[in-house]
């Protein structure tokens, strides 16, 4: 993890050698995607397996078709 940027090592200044192992802004970031992504799935325990299904295909729909609409508004660079 240290390798990942995601905690670093500070030595403690007392009369004791002590390393202490902290959050870096970068684990901390990941700490708190991993605990929404944890409660989306606690939120998403709530539906059963068909209603899950039913708002996937529902999002999927209206995702395709925004990106019909964006598509349509969009100019090829070299036309």
């Amino acid at each position: 993890m240290e390798r990942e940027g995601l905690v670093k090592k500070v030595k403690s200044s007392g009369l004791r050698v002590r390393t202490t192992v902290v959050l870096t802004e970068k684990g901390q970031e990941a700490y708190d995607k991993s605990t929404e992504r944890q409660r989306i799935v606690e939120i998403m325990s709530s539906l059963s397996e068909e209603e899950r299904r039913r708002l996937r295909s529902n999002l999927e729909t209206l995702r395709d078709e925004a990106l019909k609409h964006v598509a349509r508004d969009l100019t090829p660079p070299f036309a």
